[in-house]
């Protein structure tokens, strides 16, 4: 049985000072759960101490299997020339009374450590970006363990039904009218960053270069061939020479995704391995992966299968019942998810928006307001009167507002309350607080 709990990233991939990969906030969150269902407290690899006093080194581990450099993040080794004394040394700080708690780790370490016979949950952002709040999936190696997580598995159906949905709820705003010059039977290609994990093969970084022979022949079979980069992506001058040369390819720029996606104009969707061809599924699209996806998504048990657990893992009973099957675990604690709000709790801790920002009440209001400030610029920029520091400014009181929007509701509601219980100067006053707050709100409607 498991006595220790122990957080890791992917630390043979990444150093652990890589703040990208390392994601303990994640699973911080969970720990007083955690701590309620086992009585133990998660403690992080990085600051662990074996029984030499010794804090774990990524570059002793390497050095020990004979590697001399090593790169700093997306370090793409060879698990087997690791060496005997490499796993010795891990285990002085991993071994089988330790259980687990991860965050992207690959498929090596994962197998490294089944090989200690040490069980382990792997979360990982989920594919599907469209639900009330960013969620996690959830791997394992241990078979008891998955059967219990499968128990908590978002069904299919909730996917294709928040896929309707935001489809209904975009097109009835006609929102994807500006998409009219689609090409029927059109096909998409999902581009990627230039190091992404999912298109290391065998330590080259996958990009659109590495497929034109898959492409040319899509061009035979698709009326167009639409190319959306990764929001993200570096600059890269061969790649976009292919994409000039190739008359059958057309770069979209400022397209939401989704959109594309919610077209009947696109009939497939392909990639290297981006999790957008996950989603394109249930908007009824055809996918293909060039190279493969990063992960099994609600399959069969394997090493490689994640099941997808959406907020469950608020609640302490969730732990109790998951972690019983390798450890003592207290099933008497509340069953119930810690947040009574769940919309955009996980997501607003680290921005993990993506792309539902088009589907965001705030966003589409600062969009909103964007467009508008653009059109009342170009309107006016020939006007002397207008100078540039107005336009700051009033850009400047915009986004004030637009930040504060919830609390001047507030305000407003408040003083319009307390108007009708007051008398005199004091009524007077909360009036004339009402007010100024009502025109306020009046210019968040007006702009």
């Amino acid at each position: 049985m498991a006595n220790k709990l122990v957080f890791v990233w992917d630390f043979l991939y990444h150093n652990p000072m890589c703040s990208g990969t390392y994601h303990y906030y994640a699973v911080d969150l969970f720990k007083s759960q955690v701590k309620l269902a086992t009585g133990l407290e998660i403690v992080e690899l990085r600051t662990l101490k074996n029984a030499q006093g010794e804090v774990f080194s990524r570059q002793k581990f390497y050095e020990l299997s004979g590697y001399k450099e090593i790169a700093q993040s997306y370090f793409s080794y060879d698990i087997t020339k690791i060496q005997q004394p490499s796993y010795d040394y891990l285990k002085t700080f991993l071994n089988e009374d330790t259980f687990v708690f991860g965050f992207e780790m690959g498929l090596e370490l994962r197998k490294i450590l089944t090989g200690f016979n040490i069980n382990f949950i792997n979360f990982w952002y989920h594919s599907w970006k469209l639900f009330d709040d960013a969620f996690l999936m959830i791997n394992t190696n241990n078979r008891d363990i998955f059967n219990k997580l499968e128990r908590y598995k978002v069904p299919c159906e909730k996917f294709e039904f928040y896929a309707k949905y935001w489809t209904y709820f975009t097109m009835q705003k006609g929102e994807l009218e500006y998409l009219n010059n689609l090409e029927d039977e059109s096909c998409l290609f999902i581009g990627q960053t230039l190091q992404d994990k999912s298109t290391d093969r065998d330590g080259i970084m996958l990009n659109v270069l590495n497929f034109k022979k898959e492409l040319e022949e899509l061009s035979s079979k698709y009326s167009k061939i639409y190319y959306i980069p990764h929001p993200l992506v570096q600059y890269n001058e061969e790649i976009e020479q292919y994409l000039k040369e190739a008359d059958y390819i057309e770069k979209l720029e400022n397209v939401c995704t989704y959109h594309m996606l919610m077209s009947k104009k696109i009939k497939k969707v392909v990639g290297i391995s981006s999790s957008v061809l996950y989603e394109a599924q249930f908007f009824g699209k055809e996918v293909e992966y060039f190279y493969k996806p990063l992960f099994k998504i609600d399959e069969k048990f394997s090493i490689e299968t994640f099941v997808s657990i959406f907020h469950n893992y608020y609640s302490p009973y969730f732990w109790a019942d998951i972690l019983s099957v390798v450890m003592m675990t207290n099933k008497n604690v509340e069953n119930s998810i810690w947040f009574n709000d769940i919309s955009n709790k996980f997501r607003n801790i680290n921005h993990i928006y993506y792309g539902y920002q088009n589907f965001n009440e705030n966003y589409r209001l600062k969009n909103c307001i964007e467009k508008k400030i653009a059109d009342n610029c170009n309107a006016i920029k020939d006007d002397i009167v207008i100078k540039n520091q107005d336009i700051n400014q009033k850009l400047y009181e915009i986004y004030k507002l637009l930040d504060i929007k919830n609390i001047i509701k507030f305000e407003y509601y408040k003083y319009k309350i307390l108007s009708k219980l007051t008398f005199g100067n004091t009524r007077k006053r909360y009036n004339e607080k009402q007010s100024k707050f009502k025109q306020q709100l009046t210019k968040f409607g007006q702009l």
